[in-house]
């Protein structure tokens, strides 16, 4: 965005009529491009909150809240699983990378852990730490 508003200005300042456009364009497709950057994350966020809590882990992948996220295929890997206590909460960490098209994506994702699960919980780390 701060690239395209570069430009957009570089294009007003050598050519003012066509410039302008072309400033109003960008100004707009940067605004689109932004809401829907919000919009995903807020969805992705309300299926979060609506779901159900129940994760199926092993140890090629996650299965949470409705989407199944895997690690065990050309370039994708397991970076590290590790628990984590954030806000009070007791969570099982997962960072997984995958190839992209310029250095690669790294994800997050976080299992939150029932009360009296903990010794599986560190007994899941110790495994895939292990791979």
């Amino acid at each position: 965005a701060g690239i395209a508003l570069i430009v957009c200005i570089c294009f007003y300042i050598f050519d003012p009529e066509g410039g302008l456009f072309v400033l109003g364009v960008m100004v707009a497709l940067i605004a689109v491009i932004g809401f829907v950057a919000w919009a995903s994350t807020r969805y992705m966020y309300g299926q979060n909150v609506k779901g159900k809590g129940e994760a199926i882990i092993a140890t090629s992948g996650v299965y949470f809240n409705g989407r199944f996220y895997y690690w065990d295929f050309f370039g994708t890997h397991l970076d590290k699983a590790e628990l984590r206590e954030e806000k009070g909460l007791k969570l099982l960490h997962f960072v997984t990378w995958s190839p992209a098209l310029t250095f690669g994506q790294s994800w997050d994702i976080r299992v939150p852990i029932p009360s009296g699960e903990e010794a599986k919980a560190r007994d899941i780390v110790s495994r895939l730490s292990r791979n």
